[in-house]
């Protein structure tokens, strides 16, 4: 396959938001200095995985509103992406 210049696509602010997890874990970074980045990706990966909204995990988690709820679904996800994390950790 070859590429030239019509191979480029340029996409609005809005759109690679959606298809690149690294820039809203950016933007979130940057709204939620406190909550490290790391954490933040393995937040929307749960919500990728269980289907989970971002907002949902959003107002849940980095804003700390208790009384707003996530699936089950999503607590599995978020807590298997944490074990995955800490075996690699202690398998380095």
């Amino acid at each position: 396959m070859t590429y030239d210049a019509s191979s480029i696509t340029i996409k609005s602010e809005q759109e690679a938001g959606e298809e690149f997890i690294w820039l809203r874990v950016g933007r979130l970074a940057e709204t939620y200095p406190t909550v490290s980045q790391e954490s933040i990706e393995m937040g929307l990966r749960a919500c990728q995985l269980s289907g989970e909204s971002e907002f949902n995990y959003e107002t849940r988690y980095l804003q700390g509103n208790r009384d707003h709820r996530v699936t089950p679904e999503f607590q599995a996800c978020y807590m298997q992406l944490v074990k995955e994390k800490r075996s690699k950790l202690k398998n380095a």
